[in-house]
């Protein structure tokens, strides 16, 4: 998960997410994803979802996706997997466009949960001269915290 949303990508040898975007005299966004490598990135920097997350940086909110029990993103392994449990996911990025990833064995995050995660990438942004972001890029500034239930 972490090298699908920040990193370098081992057979294109370039950043696995990076995000262009333009905007028109009307200062309306447009959103160039033909730089985003991983399969993660490509799903989740779509262009909706980035003017969507832009839209909750101007206002100084977190983007959630997965935020509540109720609606988590799920991971589900395929029967062939030999009974693996599902995970229970929820991807926040912050003002900053910095993401957090939580996932858990648990839908509620419970700190008993045998297996809870959290991956932290740091984003990389470029701006144009009217503070506008220009580039999203996430590099190899990841952090991988595991806590498992005493």
């Amino acid at each position: 998960m972490a090298q699908q949303l920040g990193g370098e990508d081992a057979v294109w040898e370039e950043k696995s997410v990076v995000v262009k975007i333009a905007y028109d005299t009307a200062g309306e966004a447009s959103v160039d994803t033909n730089s985003l490598r991983s399969m993660i990135g490509q799903n989740f920097w779509t262009e909706q979802r980035t003017k969507d997350i832009l839209a909750a940086r101007a206002e100084g909110k977190d983007y959630v996706l997965g935020g509540s029990a109720s609606n988590r993103l799920l991971i589900d392994p395929p029967s062939e997997a030999g009974g693996l449990a599902p995970v229970y996911g929820c991807i926040t990025v912050d003002p900053d466009l910095n993401i957090t990833v939580e996932l858990s064995l648990d839908s509620a995050f419970a700190a008993d949960s045998p297996y809870n995660t959290t991956i932290s990438v740091q984003c990389t942004p470029t701006f144009d001269n009217q503070g506008r972001v220009t580039v999203i890029e996430y590099g190899d500034n990841t952090v991988v915290k595991k806590t498992e239930a005493a």
